[in-house]
């Protein structure tokens, strides 16, 4: 019921379960060859929230290019937008965004290098359900 095809716009072929991660995150699937990754939520726990949210700092700002703050995307959480490598063929052009909600710190990444605005809009969704 998440509505992943919704947001990103593609339709959705399958969805993984990322379960190395803690909580687990998810990545979907486009329906068509060659079947490429869409979109993901990976999730990373912190001791603090003060260590998530560092550490939302420095994953916009270490591995993305044109970072941009977004405050309060939900009620007390804020975020960064930035551009990153997701889809290979892409380069480091594709969209994410990152926020920290408690000690949790959330990337969200899209296949998509026209607009930040599906980024923002999948931040939005996870955290507004955390």
């Amino acid at each position: 019921d998440f509505p992943i095809a919704d947001i990103e716009g593609d339709h959705v072929y399958r969805t993984t379960v990322l379960t190395t991660l803690k909580p687990v995150g998810c990545r979907f699937y486009f329906y068509a060859p060659p079947y490429e990754a869409i979109a993901d939520i990976e999730p990373h726990t912190f001791a603090t929230a003060i260590d998530a949210h560092n550490a939302m700092v420095l994953t916009a700002t270490r591995t993305g290019t044109e970072a941009t703050g977004k405050p309060a995307i939900v009620k007390g959480v804020d975020a960064v937008l930035f551009r990153t490598k997701f889809f290979g063929p892409d380069g480091r052009r594709d969209w994410a965004c990152v926020f920290a909600k408690g000690n949790v710190m959330v990337v969200v990444h899209t296949q998509r290098t026209d607009t930040s605005l599906n980024a923002l809009l999948l931040a939005k969704a996870v955290a507004a359900r955390m």
